[in-house]
């Protein structure tokens, strides 16, 4: 099976039964020998694999059959967002594994939590992996002083990290990322770049329980809106306990 190109932007998955971006099943259906040409851009992942129980929860998994199939060729893995709880219930999970590639670019990621693997059999050639901030529990086939052009801290941030990312297709609709580090009950969210004026209004709807827990609002200029970090709610998976 080969695959040549493949562009996935701006989506967001979360608690999902086990792994979430399985390169060698998501792009051609079984284990492919040739994932080429990939593109994965401004997705946010976080906590894959919570409600299953087990070890095999995967925010990105790139096998490439296991690691023993063809280098994939020219993976480009930009500013996405990944997050694992400290305490998940499933062990230490995947928070990244890239298999061996070929002339790969892994930049402007924010890796939180949980293993970060690179490697494959025969491992990674011209693999630019960089300016990424990374917290993670362990490293598994590289280490800091092979790729020391990024960012890796030791414990979580002290500041929030806030990310409105606009939508290509639709410019009514963006995601907004919000890493809550501060544990603060009101965040304000900078929305310049959704072209706003005062007047608009606008509802912002929480991803872990979409149909459900919504705010709305009227965007009164000042280039922010204020988002309650309290109260949010997450829905039940059918014939689950609702993950934490």
């Amino acid at each position: 099976s080969i695959c040549f190109g493949y562009t996935d932007n701006d989506k967001y998955t979360y608690n999902k039964y086990c792994s979430n971006y399985k390169m060698s099943e998501i792009a051609c259906i079984y284990i492919a020998d040739y994932l080429n040409n990939f593109d994965i851009e401004g997705n946010i992942v976080f906590q894959n694999g919570i409600i299953t129980n087990t070890n095999k929860g995967r925010n990105f998994w790139w096998d490439n059959g296991g690691g023993t199939g063809p280098a994939a060729q020219n993976p480009r893995i930009v500013n996405n967002y990944m997050y694992y709880s400290k305490n998940h219930p499933s062990g230490v999970g995947s928070l990244f594994l890239l298999s061996q590639s070929a002339k790969g670019v892994v930049t402007g990621n924010y890796f939180m939590r949980g293993v970060m693997q690179v490697t494959g059999q025969g491992g990674s050639t011209n693999l630019n992996l960089s300016n990424n901030t990374i917290l993670a529990d362990s490293l598994a086939g590289f280490s800091q002083s092979s790729y020391p052009n990024n960012s890796y801290l030791l414990s979580e941030p002290s500041q929030n990290l806030i990310v409105v990312r606009p939508n290509q297709y639709d410019a009514n609709r963006a995601n907004i990322v919000i890493y809550n580090w501060q544990k603060l009950n009101t965040v304000n969210v900078d929305v310049m770049s959704l072209g706003w004026v005062a007047g608009t209004t606008y509802e912002l709807r929480n991803t872990q329980d979409y149909f459900n827990d919504k705010i709305t609002g009227t965007y009164n200029g000042g280039n922010t809106i204020s988002v309650s970090m309290t109260g949010r709610t997450v829905a039940q998976p059918i014939g689950m306990a609702t993950p934490a």
